[in-house]
């Protein structure tokens, strides 16, 4: 389920950059991003997307450069909000909008946490089932 959930990240992130025009210049440092559920007991549906820059590979000698590099923290939080704009509409997690609840954006980093405005069904259940992760 894991993996159809990064497929489906992937293919998003993919279709998204094809289709998207902006006003502002568009980053092209590549990223990794997550996208991650938890269907509560109380039927909340809660989601966290995050994206990180990846560093670049050589070392960069010149601050000019180094802005050239970095990202603008807007153009960051738009394309953030295009990203969680485009998962949720694939994969149908939250059909009935959300609501923020925390957000983080930076020139390399950004996540944002959110709470579906619809309560979950057995089919979101089984959709998206909670993943227990293995403690160290």
């Amino acid at each position: 389920m894991k993996r159809l959930i990064l497929a489906s990240v992937v293919a998003a992130v993919g279709l998204s950059a094809c289709s998207s025009q902006r006003s502002k210049p568009a980053i092209d440092t590549p990223f990794e991003s997550r996208f991650s559920t938890k269907v509560l007991n109380n039927d909340a549906k809660l989601f966290t997307y995050s994206m990180e820059m990846f560093k670049p590979t050589r070392r960069i000698t010149s601050r000019e450069e180094y802005m050239r590099y970095r990202p603008s923290t807007e153009s960051v939080e738009a394309l953030l909000d295009q990203k969680v704009t485009n998962i949720l509409n694939f994969n149908r997690y939250c059909r009935e909008g959300f609501t923020e609840l925390d957000r983080l954006v930076l020139s390399d980093y950004a996540m944002v946490r959110g709470e579906c405005n619809e309560a979950a069904t057995e089919e979101d259940r089984k959709r998206f089932p909670n993943i227990k992760k293995a403690r160290r």
